[in-house]
This record gives C-alpha cells, structure tokens and sequence, in this order.
C-alpha cells in the first residue's frame, strides 16, 4: 500500500521498497485510482504542479521510477515543498533547517 498525505490542495504519495520495479508499479496504480477519482468528481489534478522526488540511500546507480498522470510524464526533481517544508532526494533535512533559519 502506498503511503498518501493530503492537505488542502497538497497531496504526496510514496512507496518504499528496494525493487524499483516494485515502486513503479504500486506509484503508477495509486496515479491511476487518482485519476479516475477526479474523473468522476469533476477535478483534475495539475500536470505542471506534479514531479517526482526519488529518495534512496542506495550508492549504486539506478533508473527513477517513469510515471505518468493523464498520459503525460512526469518529471523528477531534486527537491519539493510539501505544507512549506522543502525536502530533499536525499532527506539530508539541510534544506529543512536553512528554510526554517530564513524565516523571520
């Protein structure tokens, strides 16, 4: 099952696993369920606004998970903001603490 997270307008999904197959698969069926959600309630989620953040510890080189909402690819990043809180690929939480430091 995948782990889900929504606020308002702000949702993250994610999965863990050590097979990249794996994550692919669960990730791309949890878009999938989305997408008819929305299409059956009149909402559409927003293909600009959508990215991957591929997390691992791993040292050896391996492919990001290729998903897709509404036919279209979507991109991997290094980084998001989820609720005001930007993290990482790496979840070294460098970013967590230098935002938190900024802010009056």
């Amino acid at each position: 099952m995948c782990d889900k997270s929504m606020f308002h307008y702000d949702f993250a999904a994610g999965y863990a696993s050590t097979n990249t197959n794996i994550i692919e698969r669960k990730l791309q069926q949890t878009i999938n369920k989305l997408e008819n959600w929305a299409n059956n309630n009149g909402f559409r989620f927003s293909i600009d606004k959508t990215y991957i953040v591929h997390v691992c510890d791993k040292r050896n080189l391996h492919p990001d998970p290729q998903l897709t909402l509404y036919n279209h690819p979507i991109p991997v990043t290094s980084e998001f903001k989820f609720l005001g809180v930007v993290f990482d690929n790496k979840v070294s939480f460098y970013l967590i603490l230098t935002t938190l430091k900024l802010k009056p």
